[in-house]
């Protein structure tokens, strides 16, 4: 069995709910609403870093990564991590995409450049 079927039945078949999707935020659609600072602390979020990590990469105050998320959740009419990243769903700031086709694209990307 090859990899593009292992994750599609691990999805079918719920057996890695991690496997079932992956999310990606809209850059275009999110310039504009935040500074850029606010737009990698989003993305960080997105990933699911904790917060001390962010504002440890960053070199910010644990209280200047929290005055940056609020003013993210001002912009986007949302409070708190989990709120937040639904509201960005709503606005199709963040990006949900099944695994499977991802998978299938990049797979059907390497037979095409012939590298696999």
């Amino acid at each position: 069995m090859n990899d593009v079927s292992e994750t599609f039945e691990a999805v079918a078949h719920r057996q890695n709910p991690e496997l079932a999707v992956r999310e990606y935020v809209d850059v275009e659609a999110l310039r504009g609403l935040v500074s850029a600072r606010q737009a990698d602390i989003f993305q960080r979020l997105v990933d699911h870093a904790p917060a001390a990590q962010i504002a440890d990469e960053l070199g910010i105050s644990p209280k200047t990564l929290k005055n940056h998320i609020t003013a993210i959740g001002k912009r986007l009419d949302a409070q708190g991590r989990p709120a937040l990243l639904q509201r960005a769903r709503e606005l199709s700031i963040l990006i949900t995409v099944p695994a499977v086709i991802l998978a299938n694209t990049i797979s059907d990307t390497l037979n095409n450049a012939n590298l696999m």
